[in-house]
């Protein structure tokens, strides 16, 4: 598996990795100004192109891009992203025991994946995230409230019809 993943700004400081997760269907494209304007500012920054996007690899199979794996994507890069210019990383940005802290941002679908990050990784990766910034996909407590709505919905709907054709009866008269 190939994972296109673009880097820029200073690695030898010891500020946090902005790191970016773009939204569907886009690539590390949608982040280039942002990227540039942090770069600038003296922070280390990197983008990728989710699996299927880009120039990432597209595996045929749908099974790889369960959210799991999507998950995995994320902290692998960012694995590897935090041990870049691990000697200037310094403790007092983040609570990752190694490695420098990152604030990652999500648009859309990267947001989700983000999202989902924080709630099924309990590693030093997501240790390592000191902000999340997600835009334009809510938090998954709010799609389980929604889903949860719809179904009450129906159940009350569903209550009100009958369950069996009302039948005609006929008395006879004697």
């Amino acid at each position: 598996m190939n994972l296109h993943v673009i880097t820029g700004g200073d690695f030898s400081s010891s500020k946090p990795l902005i790191f970016f997760i773009h939204g569907f269907p886009e690539c590390w494209t949608t982040w280039q100004s942002q990227m540039v304007y942090f770069a600038r500012l003296g922070y280390p920054v990197a983008a990728m192109d989710m699996r299927g996007f880009g120039l990432s690899t597209a595996p045929a199979e749908v099974g790889a891009y369960a959210m799991r794996t999507l998950v995995g994507d994320v902290t692998t890069v960012l694995s590897k992203l935090r041990s870049t210019g691990d000697s200037a990383s310094s403790s007092s940005h983040g609570s990752a025991e190694r490695g420098r802290s990152v604030v990652l941002c999500g648009h859309d679908w990267g947001g989700v994946v983000a999202w989902n990050l924080a709630f099924l990784e309990h590693n030093e990766e997501v240790k390592s995230i000191s902000k999340m910034v997600i835009a334009n996909a809510p938090h998954p407590s709010v799609d389980a409230q929604r889903l949860l709505l719809m179904l009450l919905r129906w159940l009350l709907l569903l209550s009100q019809v009958p369950l069996q054709q009302p039948r005609i009866i006929q008395l006879c008269a004697s």
